[in-house]
């Protein structure tokens, strides 16, 4: 989202840009560039946030959305335990709340810790038109914002205690509500970007995604040329999910780039240790960039190991 709004800023400067706007209430007003569409009504995305516990982990324990939020807030409240912390997991583009990774991450958090979990459904304004997908994220990041400070609020939910989950669009939910339940601190604080494999094609995944996607496709396997589409860009959850319940870290080393950490050459861990990539990220203070490498196929969890040789001449004596 940053960099969204620098480009932007940009932009204005050379180029008169027209704006629209439209003002959803309680949710405020939202503006964009006119080449984007407004975001669709909250009537029309009716996004939904399910609870789930160690007492509930199939079944919810209480839902709210943001249309019934009156009738659905008391009963939700009771159900949500302030004393334990709170995981938010938000999909992206195109997903729905059934789609497996889901599943299998709620169930890994509640078998990591003892949480409130809360899965956010926005399956009906998530697609299929992307640019309009993007616009409906900050009123779904709006309204999450407004029930978790509800929470903090009525029912004593501790801000520090939050820790949202997003992946594709769903990260960019997290940034909105971030920046309306104001988390964080006064102080300027940094943030770790870690990168596996590179951070773009993924081993195991199709090297050609087109030519991929039509084979399977000819051979009557839809879901297979979803696959070939979307692997490297799924990779991300299946690996979170594994550094919930592998005892095998995902090390990571700060580096410049991915061709020099690839060469060898930003093996070292600093006197604290590497950090990990994953659910236990937030225990390193280090800030920047971080590469490492997986293996193909789970388990994923693998090191990079690099030998050097050294070469020398050995000069014989001639009999």
């Amino acid at each position: 989202m940053i960099v969204f709004f620098i480009s932007v800023a940009s932009l204005l400067a050379t180029v008169e840009c027209r704006t629209h706007s439209r003002c959803y209430g309680s949710l405020g007003c939202f503006t964009f560039d006119s080449h984007l569409p407004l975001p669709q009504d909250p009537s029309v995305i009716r996004a939904r946030t399910d609870l789930y516990n160690r007492q509930h982990t199939h079944t919810a324990a209480a839902s709210i959305s943001a249309e019934h939020f009156d009738s659905e807030i008391r009963t939700f409240g009771q159900r949500f335990d302030a004393s334990k912390p709170t995981k938010f997991v938000i999909h992206g583009f195109m997903d729905r709340p059934t789609t497996a990774w889901i599943g299998n991450m709620r169930d890994a958090l509640l078998q990591k810790g003892d949480f409130n979990v809360m899965i956010v459904d926005w399956s009906l304004g998530n697609g299929p038109i992307y640019n309009q997908a993007v616009t409906n994220t900050f009123i779904v990041g709006a309204e999450i914002a407004y029930l978790v400070n509800y929470l903090h609020r009525h029912y004593s939910l501790n801000l520090a205690d939050v820790h949202i989950i997003g992946h594709s669009l769903g990260a960019q939910i997290a940034g909105h509500i971030g920046t309306r339940a104001r988390f964080g601190t006064k102080e300027a604080v940094g943030h770790m970007d870690f990168y596996p494999n590179g951070g773009q094609h993924q081993p195991g995944c199709e090297d050609h995604i087109i030519s991929g996607a039509i084979h399977n496709i000819l051979h009557g396997s839809f879901t297979g040329a979803k696959d070939s589409v979307t692997c490297s860009h799924s990779r991300a959850t299946l690996l979170y999910i594994e550094s919930l319940k592998s005892s095998c870290s995902f090390r990571a080393h700060q580096c410049g780039s991915f061709f020099t950490f690839d060469a060898g050459q930003c093996l070292g861990c600093p006197s604290g240790g590497c950090p990990l990539m994953g659910y236990d990220a937030n225990k390193s203070t280090l800030r920047g960039s971080f590469f490492l490498s997986t293996s193909g196929s789970q388990p994923f969890c693998g090191m990079k190991v690099a030998t050097h040789y050294k070469h020398e001449t050995v000069h014989e004596p001639i009999l």
